[in-house]
């Protein structure tokens, strides 16, 4: 709009807001456009700089505006925290009914994953009917997240539910469980089946919704969430063991969401480059190449020490291992699979994470397989332990002349003895 709106007579029930489209940066105004006429106020500017506009109307830098007239020559928006949704139906639960009497039960499972990356707060929306509650009954529905009570709430007589609680971040998890508890007593608290039957309904258009946030410590908790919605994929050598192992790995974080999982393979030096803050998946042939990652643990020897500095596990200098890692760097995510001199072992070592539950069993953020030993978790961050390295012995000029030395003192000694022989022991006496 480039002119004055031509219906501004005063009326105290109405404001006017003119959007002006020009080259020029955000502004606003306070025009008075003239005798008996209401004010209007004037936001102008390309449409590029509008967000800006209208964050400093409505948003934290709305303070600024304490005069009629305002130019935003500049401004740093917050990050705008991105909701996303999924109904109980896009989660594989269409509808959800209970019937009985009693305490009614049943558990809707989600992954952060689920709805598409780390969150840091998660809100439900749960909408639903049940049927009439006899008189002198009591009803209620409660949810609770992984096993901790959010809310509880009584049904009226009304016959339907709408019910908004935002879950507890302290509480939220990679997997999730969501519990709709119904506590049911009859009339007369005659609770036997068939009796008095209370039915409810969830219905599937009920949805889950995320704010994107971490809440997660480093580890392998944060997988797959933070993969999404696309992560690189690098190997030092392509070699078909490590495609394999990249391949298993994949694979076993998929199983863990119903979000696909989208990889792009780059080179070794595009995923080690420091601007890249992509995810990452990184397999290493070459172990000496992972010094680039900075991984908190290096495939050299090391030994495992407690806040007390006791020994906890040690790996020797002809210690043979495999490991995978899961760490940040600078908020970057990364999993990285590597070797001590057991090139042979990656496949097998990955294989394991398609027995029994999989990628499930992974805690902490380290997870390392001696060679001939089962594999087992660590974690190194936050919980007091540290890694110390084992310096290899370093080789001098005379470790090849050491048997000389051997053969020098044992002769010094045999003369040794015939020198001090006669003259620590006394003849007997004469006769």
């Amino acid at each position: 709009a480039s002119q004055v709106p031509p219906d501004l007579k005063p009326d105290p029930f109405r404001r006017v807001i003119v959007i002006q489209c020009n080259d020029g940066p955000a502004a606003h105004r306070l025009v008075a456009p003239g005798q008996n006429k209401w004010p209007f106020m004037l936001i102008a500017g390309s449409p590029q700089s509008f967000p800006a506009a209208v964050e400093a109307m409505t948003g934290l830098t709305r303070p600024l505006l304490v005069s009629p007239s305002t130019n935003l020559t500049a401004i740093n928006l917050p990050p705008v925290p991105v909701n996303n949704q999924r109904t109980f139906e896009e989660l594989g639960y269409p509808q959800i009914q209970m019937q009985g009497a009693g305490q009614l039960e049943t558990n809707l499972s989600f992954s952060q994953a689920d709805l598409g990356g780390p969150l840091s707060d998660v809100g439900v929306r749960l909408v639903g009917t049940y049927s009439p509650i006899p008189s002198g009954g009591v009803a209620s529905i409660a949810l609770l997240l992984n096993g901790g009570l959010i809310q509880a709430t009584t049904l009226e007589k009304s016959g339907n539910f709408d019910i908004f609680s935002q879950l507890p971040g302290s509480l939220l998890r990679r997997d999730n469980n969501l519990t709709m508890r119904v506590l049911y007593t009859p009339p007369g608290g005659e609770c036997r089946v068939g009796v008095h039957d209370l039915i409810v309904r969830i219905d599937g258009g009920s949805y889950l919704q995320g704010q994107y946030g971490q809440k997660l410590a480093p580890g392998f908790e944060r997988f797959p969430q933070v993969l999404l919605p696309e992560f690189d994929v690098a190997f030092d050598q392509p070699t078909p063991e490590a495609m394999q192992s990249t391949s298993t790995i994949v694979a076993a974080l998929q199983r863990l969401t119903r979000t696909p999982l989208k990889a792009k393979v780059v080179t070794w030096e595009q995923a080690s480059a420091p601007q890249n803050s992509r995810p990452l998946l990184a397999v290493a042939i070459d172990s000496r190449r992972t010094e680039i990652l900075q991984p908190p643990l290096n495939p050299q020897p090391f030994r495992l020490l407690d806040t007390d500095s006791r020994e906890l596990l040690r790996l020797d200098i002809d210690a043979r291992f495999t490991v995978l890692e899961a760490y940040t760097r600078q908020e970057r995510n990364l999993l990285l699979l590597t070797h001590r001199d057991l090139t042979q072992n990656l496949v097998a070592f990955t294989n394991l994470l398609n027995q029994k539950t999989g990628w499930y069993d992974l805690t902490g953020d380290l997870w390392i397989q001696p060679a001939g030993q089962p594999a087992y978790n660590v974690r190194l961050r936050g919980s007091g332990l540290r890694a110390q390295p084992i310096a290899a012995n370093i080789p001098t000029w005379w470790d090849g002349y050491t048997w000389v030395l051997y053969v020098v003192a044992f002769m010094l000694i045999i003369a040794f003895l015939f020198w001090a022989y006669p003259r620590v022991v006394r003849k007997g006496p004469t006769k």
